[in-house]
């Protein structure tokens, strides 16, 4: 993209998605009132998400560029990533967990 325009193009292109963010935001209302955290803080669960995330990341940025797609590197961060991934969903079951990441209403 920086090749054809400038780099200070690219900064158009968040225009929208904050919008959309901003248009979301206005939507949750005005919900000022402290919800009371009932359990034990769900430190599973956060770690799992950070492995995930950092897994994942480390996978879409350095894949192709400092090692092969299919080497064996890139395929155990993304085996890591999709397994921490699938396991934080699963640990929201568990009642006596406060989760860090709010899945129904």
């Amino acid at each position: 993209m920086v090749h054809h325009a400038s780099w200070r193009w690219l900064f158009l292109v968040n225009l929208p998605l904050c919008a959309f963010a901003w248009w979301r935001l206005r939507a949750l209302g005005d919900d000022d009132r402290p919800h009371p955290a009932e359990g034990k803080p769900d430190v599973a669960g956060i770690v799992l998400f950070a492995l995930a995330m950092s897994a994942g990341l480390t996978w879409l940025s350095w894949g192709g560029h400092r090692f092969a797609w299919t080497s064996a590197t890139s395929l155990a961060l993304c085996a890591a990533a999709a397994f921490a991934a699938s396991r934080v969903p699963a640990l929201h079951f568990d009642k006596d967990v406060t989760p860090s990441i709010a899945t129904t209403e």
